[in-house]
């Protein structure tokens, strides 16, 4: 055997020699210590394969590191919050404290209407809460309960010399009356002499004294009456006359007929 062939056997030995050394490539891959020793760490490493190999690769001697998740660097992207700030919807900044000293009590809204059943009631005592006046009284459009119209004195005459209309034309006592909730109303009671008027006007001067529930019995109006309420009631400085008195206010223009053309007489004599 000649030098070239030593050569050539020397190559062959050593390349056994390396393969029979390295192990396969596997996740976990480590260089075995003597093979290093003895040839170097700079010498060219297998290739790795499995799920880490992205990370053995970028471990390998002469490869730039990225930066971590999370760090500052020029590979990474801006890191925008994703947290949505919760309101309290509830928070006292969210609403207004009730100013009560800028409402008054003359600018409450008071409605015709007879208490019902079910409700407590005081009347003023005041003589300028209560007088009686003409009302033209007819059924709803909607069918429930009634519409009262207040009549100018012509009209009053007129519509009373009507054989159509003179049955809708009632002389009711007004009361300015308040319950137990702080609502205010203008209590109708007809002017006559029949059991339910006459009933109802005493349990009107029960009223004025107490607080008083009415209720039927047979053909009459009772009086049911409470010593538990301590409800305050502050009645409107006003009387029932003028631009801005309680008529005015209750009745307003649009149930006030001043004329035959008013649409709910039109209505009755069409």
């Amino acid at each position: 055997m000649n030098i070239h062939d030593d050569l050539l056997y020397s190559e062959v030995e050593l390349e056994d020699t390396i393969s029979a050394s390295i192990p396969l490539a596997t996740e976990s891959y480590a260089p075995d210590s003597a093979i290093v020793s003895q040839f170097g760490a700079q010498e060219s490493e297998p290739k790795v394969t499995g799920t880490n190999a992205t990370s053995k690769i970028a471990s390998a001697p002469g490869i730039p590191t990225l930066p971590a998740t999370g760090a500052v660097g020029a590979f990474d992207a801006p890191q925008i919050s994703t947290q949505i700030a919760t309101e309290d919807v509830f928070s006292a900044a969210n609403f207004s404290p009730s100013d009560s000293s800028s409402r008054s009590i003359d600018d409450l809204a008071i409605e015709l209407r007879t208490p019902s059943d079910e409700e407590f009631v005081r009347v003023s005592t005041n003589p300028q809460h209560t007088l009686t006046a003409p009302l033209l009284v007819v059924s709803r459009e909607d069918g429930y309960g009634k519409s009262y119209h207040l009549l100018t004195p012509m009209m009053r005459g007129w519509a009373k010399n009507q054989p159509s209309l003179h049955k809708f034309v009632k002389e009711m006592r007004l009361y300015l009356f308040a319950n137990q909730d702080g609502e205010y109303g203008l209590w109708p009671i007809r002017d006559s002499f029949d059991n339910w008027s006459v009933s109802d006007m005493q349990v009107v001067e029960t009223a004025k004294k107490m607080w008083t529930r009415r209720y039927n019995a047979g053909k009459v109006r009772k009086a049911h009456t409470s010593t538990s309420i301590e409800f305050q009631i502050e009645w409107p400085n006003k009387s029932m006359f003028g631009a801005d008195g309680i008529l005015a206010q209750v009745f307003g223009d649009a149930f006030v007929i001043s004329s035959s053309d008013n649409p709910t007489i039109k209505r009755l004599l069409r």
